[in-house]
């Protein structure tokens, strides 16, 4: 079992992350409906939350591999491969 867990480190890490990305997400959500009643707000609001929260644990958890480009080029990569699901939500 542990051979299995250090192999596959960073699929597991990051389906649990994942998976928490998602309630971030949920959470962020229904409380913004909540409490402004307009949908497409809460909608970016929890996307914006949702990638943010994704973008950070990947960093810091799942891959420990050091990537050359500035943190900045990263997070705008990042940011613009998660648009495409951002423009779908609305």
């Amino acid at each position: 079992m542990k051979n299995f867990f250090n192999k596959n480190y960073e699929i597991i890490l990051y389906l649990i992350f994942g998976i928490l990305t998602t309630v971030v997400y949920f959470i962020a959500r229904f409380l913004t409906l909540n409490l402004c009643k307009n949908a497409l707000l809460a909608v970016a609001v929890a996307q914006i939350l949702a990638i943010l929260f994704a973008f950070i644990t990947n960093k810091i958890w799942v891959f420990k591999k050091a990537e050359k480009a500035p943190l900045l080029i990263q997070f705008l990569k990042f940011v613009a491969a998660r648009l495409f699901v951002f423009l779908l939500d609305f």
